[in-house]
């Protein structure tokens, strides 16, 4: 296996990779190839941290299905009464936009679809990242807000379309807030990363050796995010904020940073039931599949609550999960219910091709792992 994934490396350009295989509630294998920094030669490992970009997504899924556990809110809720605001798209001021649509990318938000609303959402991500007063979540959705535009809102109405939003993801951390009492990147490390025991975390401050964090490069192999040369970052001071205004300071969206040997138990959380995060009735229901078409290149065909599921990486398999693509990272976890079987990777600074729905570079990995 390990000369096929050098090949794979080298066909492809990738600056690193690294990789765990999981059959039978175990990891059989797992690997790092490659380096986490060019500047400085760090190898890369199977503890290699990495920004693992939209995975983070299922920690969101997971985190919120824990307080739907606990009665703090119903799927079909109107998010603006949990947020405290009212939130709605003006072309459909009629129709309330739930948690499900948001959990299904379902809820008509259109915020990279045109330059003002780019503008727009870009602007208030990056207020919410480096500021030590970030803006409210209301000031970007409600009208007269500081980031506000109607371009932000689809032409369609929540619950018609299928869209992916890295906003909406924003928005179920800033209720998770609401309903937790506990700033989004605190209750994800005390609630899930500990007692599955992953060294994971949004906030970078809580990673024990920033030198296991692979800097992101793209295909060119240059530098895009965590270029943090074995130094972390002056934190932003955050004494002031309010909990429950705006969840999206940690990037709930991407900014997870795990290894490959995190992902396997967040993976086995959700095959296995590791941890008892969640009960295994709640798990089913994340795993249903609550939509069905068509979107981004054909990757996203069947949605459950925040969880992916594909049957196009590994053919004849059907796989839950989810897939990252961000600043030049490509990472994927998945596993089979039937086949007792997962798969977690982080491909570093690859030559990005598009396959028949994943890249082709994840597909090319999957059938290695698999075999």
């Amino acid at each position: 296996m390990e000369e096929k994934l050098q090949a794979l490396m080298a066909k492809y350009g990738a600056v690193g990779l690294s990789a765990a295989v999981v059959r039978a509630g175990e990891v059989s294998w797992s690997g790092g190839f490659g380096v986490s920094d060019l500047q400085r030669g760090l190898p890369v490992t199977p503890e290699t941290m990495f920004r693992v970009a939209s995975i983070s997504k299922v920690m969101v899924g997971t985190a919120l299905m824990q307080q739907w556990e606990q009665g703090k809110f119903q799927l079909d809720d109107d998010i603006g009464e949990l947020l405290g605001f009212s939130v709605r798209n003006p072309n459909h001021p009629e129709r309330a936009i739930s948690v499900r649509h948001l959990l299904t990318h379902n809820g008509s938000l259109h915020e990279e679809q045109t330059p003002a609303a780019e503008e727009a959402y870009y602007g208030f991500l990056g207020a919410s990242r480096t500021t030590d007063e970030p803006p409210q979540m209301r000031e970007l959705l409600v009208p007269g807000g500081r980031y506000y535009t109607a371009d932000i809102w689809a032409p369609w109405a929540a619950g018609e379309k299928f869209e992916y939003s890295n906003l909406g993801t924003g928005i179920l951390a800033t209720i998770l807030e609401r309903l937790s009492g506990e700033r989004f990147d605190v209750y994800v490390r005390e609630n899930i990363c500990k007692p599955l025991g992953m060294r994971a975390s949004f906030n970078v401050q809580d990673l024990e050796e920033i030198n296991r964090l692979s800097v992101i490069y793209n295909a060119e192999h240059e530098p895009r995010i965590d270029h943090y040369q074995g130094v972390k970052p002056i934190p932003q001071d955050l004494r002031s904020y309010e909990v429950g205004t705006n969840g999206m300071i940690f990037s709930p969206q991407g900014g997870l940073r795990a290894s490959v040997l995190d992902l396997v138990k967040l993976l086995l959380a959700h095959q296995q039931g590791l941890g008892g995060l969640l009960r295994p009735e709640t798990l089913q229901l994340m795993h249903r599949e609550q939509w069905r078409g068509c979107g981004v290149n054909g990757l996203y065909k069947q949605k459950g609550l925040h969880v992916h599921i594909t049957d196009d990486l590994l053919q004849g398999m059907r796989l839950y999960g989810h897939a990252g693509d961000a600043y030049g990272v490509l990472t994927g976890m998945y596993f089979s219910k039937e086949e007792n079987f997962g798969l977690c990777y982080c491909i570093n600074g690859a030559e990005i091709k598009q396959g028949e729905a994943f890249y082709e570079v994840e597909e090319a990995l999957a059938r290695v792992l698999a075999v």
